[in-house]
């Protein structure tokens, strides 16, 4: 009820069932994880007991050991993500240090060190790149929230918008370069080009 395909791909499998490993190492480690599509050099290599994983890509998933439920695509996507559950990192190494839950990586690099971070939606090259414990953050658009390490809560979308926000929470920036300044801000508006362009720590404004 299994498919290896490549030297030592599901090398170790001994109860795991209805998994598809192509690829060099492909679900080496694998022993009781069920269900799980692993293809590509190494992908899903450390998986154990996780189950219902898909990983496209040489290297996608390859930490991976207990994480069900997800789904990388792209070489190196999710490499360290050990445990993490409920993910879809697309892109090259996106999510690449990831262990947080729930979370949607979509672009070169997004989301490349969410570490704890829970919930998030990144779509874009770059963007949401250093978040580590951040959660609930929205961001669309090249580079976009790429410097939001703790920050959370919030909506960013255009190019370089929020670009150097850090621990900044619940702000919402739509538009090119808006509040491309702001560090530690929280609980503004900017709407439009280069809106609150300017503004590093003001908060409360609209």
């Amino acid at each position: 009820q299994n498919t290896f395909v490549g030297a030592a791909a599901g090398l170790t499998n001994s109860t795991g069932l209805n998994n598809t490993f192509i690829g060099r190492s492909s679900g080496r480690l694998n022993t009781t994880g069920a269900t799980n599509t692993f293809l590509g050099h190494s992908s899903g290599y450390n998986n154990t007991t996780g189950i219902t994983n898909t990983f496209i890509g040489r290297n996608s998933g390859f930490a991976n050991t207990t994480g069900s439920y997800n789904v990388m695509v792209g070489e190196g996507s999710g490499y360290n993500a050990a445990g993490g559950s409920n993910n879809i990192f697309i892109g090259w190494v996106a999510g690449f240090n990831n262990q947080g839950n729930n979370n949607t990586f979509t672009g070169n690099n997004s989301g490349y060190d969410n570490s704890t971070g829970f919930n998030n939606s990144f779509y874009g090259s770059n963007t949401g790149a250093n978040n580590s414990t951040g959660y609930l953050n929205t961001f669309i658009g090249y580079n976009t929230g790429s410097s939001v390490n703790t920050g959370y809560s919030n909506t960013l979308v255009g190019g370089m918008t929020g670009a150097n926000l850090t621990t900044g929470f619940s702000n919402i920036f739509l538009g090119t370069n808006a509040g491309h300044l702001s560090t530690t801000a929280s609980s503004n508006v900017f709407l439009g080009v280069q809106s609150g362009n300017n503004n590093v720590s003001g908060s409360n404004n609209t």
